[in-house]
């Protein structure tokens, strides 16, 4: 194994910084042309590994996030595969859930895991010394065990959401059912079979911990991109007209935005709220702004990645929502609020919570409580200019030091250069 060299800037990976150059293999639910948290979190890393110096493949599935429907150009094939930014992808097959049918979802997770198989093949032959595993679904989990077992690669698991307990939190699942118990055994069998656990927030590596305690673990948050963020602007006049806010991300189940729609009367309350994004719910709040359209809300289509940082400088405020309190979850885009020195209006508990409270980011409402949440639209507006200000410098220093994507790739790397 090959010593670590220094980087020449703190944070930053170059290509001729080797650890040791290994062969490592990405298996994951989603990656791009498909957004998201996992898609661009998987897509980072992989480029981050490749730039390291080390050889990387991905394994994926025809992408249908976050709308169910396989993508134009991916349709009709049984798999496909592309190189993507210097790296080869392997989409494999799989049944794609439309809407949020409990048992459509479990059969998209199951079909992932069986197809997920194919891969034998080409891992075979590619002869990964590492193979790292996005979960949930926690049976993609399972069958990444299975491949390691088949390549003798070593095993990283990958944990964003624990499952089963993130379902239970969102009543998605009783947490007295044979589901429950069948999916919390197969998590602690394949956690404690794992070479390496990295969790995307402390919650998560703290239940880890308590799960496999012999199996060394990684904090590894989604984090930020802050090289995609300029320094905020000094502080400007107060603006004329409603405070706009803004939230980009999935509308999904998880962040219950079709019911902070409903009962949150934004002009009454000097504001206004755009929305951008695809998603189940996308379809329900289209239909109910047709239905009232002087209520406040805007809705957008996505936007890439790389578009979010600009996106963001052009609104007073982040709205980042939770439908329920989710133990391990923290929404990504309260790192890009905070690296866009935006001030977070966080409707949610848990750790994301704790973490805007603990930083003075924003103000915090919980899941459903809309009173609440006026009463903290109220504080947002009483605010000087010279303290909004002081508030941006504030949360991109914080997201500088504490959030930035390259300082956890770097602490990725010094680990897996143990496992090779």
């Amino acid at each position: 194994m090959g010593k670590a060299v220094s980087l020449t800037k703190p944070g930053h990976v170059n290509s001729w910084l080797i650890f040791g150059a290994m062969k490592i293999a990405l298996l994951s639910p989603n990656y791009p042309p498909e957004r998201g948290a996992c898609a661009s979190r998987m897509q980072r890393l992989a480029v981050g590994l490749a730039q390291a110096g080390h050889s990387v493949r991905v394994f994926t599935f025809l992408p249908n996030y976050p709308t169910g429907r396989i993508f134009t150009g991916f349709r009709g094939r049984w798999l496909h595969r592309a190189w993507q930014q210097g790296i080869r992808v392997w989409w494999l097959p799989l049944y794609p859930a439309q809407g949020p049918g409990r048992w459509a979802r479990a059969l998209s997770a199951l079909s992932m895991a069986a197809s997920s198989l194919l891969a034998a093949g080409p891992l075979g032959r590619f002869k990964p010394q590492v193979l790292l595993v996005q979960s949930p679904p926690l049976p993609l989990a399972l069958s990444g065990w299975l491949l390691a077992k088949l390549t003798g690669a070593k095993l990283v698991l990958n944990v964003s959401d624990l499952w089963p307990s993130a379902l239970a939190d969102l009543a998605a699942l009783s947490r007295r059912s044979l589901g429950y118990r069948g999916l919390a055994w197969a998590e602690t069998w394949v956690s404690r079979r794992a070479h390496l656990l990295v969790g995307q927030s402390a919650e998560i590596g703290a239940y880890l911990a308590r799960l496999a305690p012999q199996v060394p673990q990684l904090l590894y948050r989604n984090g930020v991109p802050m090289g995609l963020y300029p320094p905020p602007l000094a502080a400007a006049p107060p603006q004329p007209g409603p405070l706009r806010l803004v939230y980009a991300g999935v509308l999904g189940l998880a962040q219950g935005l079709y019911q902070l729609c409903q009962h949150v009367d934004w002009p009454a309350l000097g504001a206004e709220l755009h929305l951008y994004g695809e998603g189940p719910e996308r379809e329900a709040i289209a239909r109910w702004m047709g239905q009232n359209p002087a209520r406040g809300v805007f809705l957008h289509p996505s936007v890439p990645p790389e578009q979010v940082p600009g996106l963001l400088r052009g609104f007073q405020a982040a709205l980042v929502a939770q439908k329920a309190a989710v133990f391990g979850t923290v929404p990504s885009k309260l790192y890009e609020a905070m690296a866009a020195g935006l001030p977070v209006l966080y409707v949610g508990a848990g750790e994301g919570a704790d973490l805007v409270t603990r930083h003075g980011a924003g103000w915090v409402s919980p899941p459903g409580d809309y009173p609440a949440l006026a009463a903290n639209l109220e504080r947002l507006r009483q605010q000087t200019p010279a303290w909004l200000a002081q508030l941006a410098q504030r949360n991109y220093a914080l997201a500088a030091q504490e959030f930035d994507q390259a300082q956890f790739l770097q602490s990725l790397l010094a680990r897996l250069a143990h496992l090779g």
